[in-house]
C-alpha cells in the first residue's frame, strides 16, 4: 500500500471574529486535522497571527475547557484568540483598552485573581510608560483589563510568568522569573503574600508546571540556557531545586506525553536534531537521560512531533531550508520514512501549536 493510500489529510479553516485587527504584515498558523477520506484534496485555511510576537502559547482564559491561543513579545503588544468552540477565535488586543496609558509590550501572564473563572493579565517592565513592577490588571469579561495592584518591584528584564495552585487552596498563585525567580501566593483574592524566592536563583527562560511525582501537588520545570532544573512542590512550599545533569534542552521546548504514562515529556529540536527527556518516577531525576529521536541534515529545520495520520503514533513535521512549505516524517514499525510535502504553505522556520481545539478527541496544530 503505497503512502498516499494510508495518508489521507483535509485542512480545516480557522475563521476569527476580526472586528479590529490591525494593519500589519502577518505570519501563518495552521491547524491540520488527519480525516480517513476518498481522496486527497487538500483545502487549505489559516488563522492570521502577529509575528512580532516572542511567543505564542495555549492557555484556557476563561475556564470553558477549549485551548485559547496567546501571543506575546518584546516589541509588539499582547492579542488574545479566545476560543469560541467549532475553529471560531475572536480576535482580542489586549492594548486595545482607551482608558489605560500602558503598552504592554514585553511578555505578560494571565493568573485567575479572583476566581471568577476569566483570567486577569500581569505585566512589567515597560520603562516608556513608566511601568517597572509586576503589576495585576483585572479582567473585565475581555473588554478591559484595569490595573488593580502592584505585586512586587522591578524583577528585570526578559520576564517570565507561571501562574497554578501552588498550596491547593483553590487560589491560582503566580510565580515570576526575572533576575530571580519569585513565586508569590494569591491571599484568598485579596492580595499576594510575600514573594518567596526559588534556590537556586537562576535566570529561567522556560517554565512549566504538573505534578510529576504523583503526591498531588503541582512540582516545576525551568529551563535556564540550556540546563534542566526540576523543584518538587512540599505541600506547598518547594524544595530547593534538583539541577539534571547531561540534559542539555536548547532550543524551543514542548511538552508533551511521548511515552504514554500520564506524565508530560519535554523535547526540543535544535541544530536539526530533535531530542526528549522521558518522564520516569523511578528515577531520583525523575526523567531518562536526554535521547535523541532523530538527527537531520541542515536542510530541515524546526522538527515537532505531531500525530498526522491519525494512528496514535507521532510522526516528525518539519520546514526546510530551500522553499516555503510543511514536511512530515511519517512513523511506522521501522522508525521515519523519508520526508514528505505535506502541503506548500508555512515558514521554514515555523514552529507548531497542537491541541484539541474543539474538544472532538482529535489534536489539530
Amino acid at each position: 500500500m503505497t503512502l498516499s493510500a494510508i495518508l489521507k489529510i483535509d485542512f480545516v479553516l480557522l475563521p476569527i471574529e476580526n472586528k479590529h485587527m490591525k494593519n500589519k504584515t502577518t505570519s501563518l498558523l495552521f491547524a491540520i486535522l488527519p480525516f480517513f477520506l476518498m481522496s486527497q484534496n487538500i483545502q487549505i485555511n489559516r488563522i492570521n497571527i502577529d509575528p512580532g510576537a516572542n511567543t505564542y502559547r495555549l492557555d484556557d482564559l476563561n475556564a470553558d475547557g477549549l485551548p485559547d491561543i496567546i501571543a506575546t513579545g518584546m516589541y509588539w503588544d499582547v492579542e488574545i484568540f479566545l476560543n469560541k468552540g467549532n475553529f471560531k477565535f475572536q480576535y482580542i488586543d489586549v492594548d486595545g483598552d482607551p482608558g489605560r496609558s500602558e503598552t504592554f509590550s514585553n511578555q505578560a501572564g494571565f493568573v485567575d485573581f479572583d476566581k471568577d473563572g476569566d483570567k486577569d493579565l500581569v505585566h512589567v517592565n515597560c520603562p516608556a510608560c513608566g511601568d517597572n513592577g509586576v503589576n495585576l490588571y483585572m479582567n473585565d469579561d475581555f473588554k478591559s483589563f484595569t490595573k488593580k495592584l502592584t505585586i512586587a518591584p522591578n524583577p528585570g528584564s526578559d520576564v517570565i510568568y507561571d501562574a497554578f495552585d501552588i498550596n491547593k487552596d483553590g487560589y491560582e498563585d503566580l510565580i515570576v522569573s526575572g533576575t530571580k525567580t519569585t513565586y508569590y501566593i494569591n491571599d484568598a483574592g485579596k492580595g499576594f503574600k510575600a514573594g518567596v524566592i526559588l534556590t537556586p536563583n537562576a535566570v529561567f527562560d522556560y517554565l512549566h508546571h504538573q505534578d510529576l511525582n504523583g503526591d498531588g501537588f503541582v512540582d516545576l520545570v525551568a529551563r535556564s540556557s540550556k540546563d534542566v532544573y526540576t523543584f518538587i512542590n512540599n505541600a506547598g512550599t518547594f524544595g530547593t531545586g534538583n539541577k539534571l545533569t547531561n540534559y542539555d534542552l536548547s532550543g524551543y521546548v514542548s511538552a508533551k506525553d511521548l511515552n504514554g504514562d500520564g506524565i508530560l515529556d519535554y523535547y526540543t529540536s535544535f541544530n536539526y536534531c530533535l531530542k526528549a527527556m522521558l518522564s520516569n518516577k523511578s528515577k531520583s531525576e525523575l526523567f531518562d537521560p536526554l535521547t535523541t529521536i532523530l538527527c537531520a541534515n541542515n536542510s530541515e529545520t524546526k522538527h515537532d512531533l505531531v500525530d498526522v495520520d491519525g494512528d496514535g503514533d507521532l510522526d516528525i513535521v518539519h520546514g526546510k531550508i530551500s522553499g516555503e512549505g510543511i514536511y512530515f516524517k511519517r512513523k511506522n514499525a521501522n522508525g521515519y520514512e523519508t520526508s514528505k510535502l505535506l502541503n506548500h504553505a508555512g515558514f521554514q522556520h515555523a514552529f507548531y501549536i497542537t491541541a484539541d481545539f474543539n474538544k472532538d478527541g482529535t489534536m489539530t496544530f
